[in-house]
């Protein structure tokens, strides 16, 4: 489920933002291209970016994107694309993909860091 009111967020603050910016338009294409791409692949492979399933990698999650993202920016840097591929495109949405793991990370340890034991413990070593 979205949270956010995405009808009134495309009414007044982006549509408004889209018209100032002198290449609003360009801008908001680009992403939502990049947008379509992570939806159709994350439907596609299921969420095996955010929440890969290790069967024969045992990286951690933040290893295996960076991973990707190292083997996309060594393609673009040496130029050796694979045919099909679109590797700027495929890199922008792997640091999406980044952003939201890190994210999730940054609330995960916000909510741990509201636990009253947790909060105890911090105290107690912050005062040693």
């Amino acid at each position: 489920m979205i949270e956010k009111n995405w009808d009134e967020l495309f009414k007044n603050d982006l549509l408004e933002l889209i018209e100032l910016a002198p290449s609003g338009k360009d801008i908001f294409e680009a992403g939502m291209e990049i947008t379509r791409l992570l939806i159709e692949k994350n439907i596609s492979y299921g969420d095996s970016a955010l929440n890969p399933r290790p069967i024969f990698s045992k990286s951690s999650h933040a290893e295996s994107l960076a991973s990707r993202i190292d083997d996309k920016l060594n393609r673009i840097a040496n130029n050796q694309s694979y045919p099909g591929d679109n590797d700027i495109d495929d890199l922008l949405g792997y640091l999406i993909l980044f952003k939201i793991y890190t994210n999730r990370q940054s609330k995960n340890l916000q909510e741990v860091m509201k636990k009253p034991n947790v909060k105890k413990t911090i105290d107690k070593l912050a005062v040693k």
